[in-house]
């Protein structure tokens, strides 16, 4: 059985955490879910994404507490695509690769997602 590349969906709301997951699953990635960053850090001691999939406004544990505790706990992390509804300078989000405004492109959600696996494919 070939393994799959793994993206980690950080996403609180569930409509867009499903079509995220419909859209990466027809592209072939195996993805794992999480509804808050305390959800992500426990699934993270689980398994090791090759890119994780953050929106930054979040209940409970919300996308910069998450990247605060994930960067001080992991200094070799996968590329790490931020979103949100809130227009936010993606300079000022640190450890992020890229940020994806909401409502998005589902284009271009494909697009920054390849491009941040670089030699990583969909098996």
């Amino acid at each position: 059985m070939n393994s799959k590349t793994t993206i980690l969906v950080i996403e609180d709301d569930p409509d867009i955490q499903t079509l995220v997951r419909l859209i990466l699953t027809g592209e072939g990635y195996k993805v794992v879910e999480a509804a808050n960053g305390h959800q992500a850090l426990t699934v993270l001691e689980q398994c090791s994404p090759d890119l994780i999939f953050l929106d930054m406004n979040m209940p409970i544990m919300n996308g910069w507490m998450f990247l605060m505790r994930y960067l001080d706990e992991s200094k070799d992390h996968p590329p790490i695509i931020a979103t949100s509804a809130q227009i936010m300078n993606a300079q000022n989000i640190p450890g992020i690769s890229a940020f994806l405004p909401k409502p998005f492109d589902i284009s271009r959600l494909r697009n920054l997602i390849q491009q941040n696996l670089g030699n990583h494919a969909a098996v």
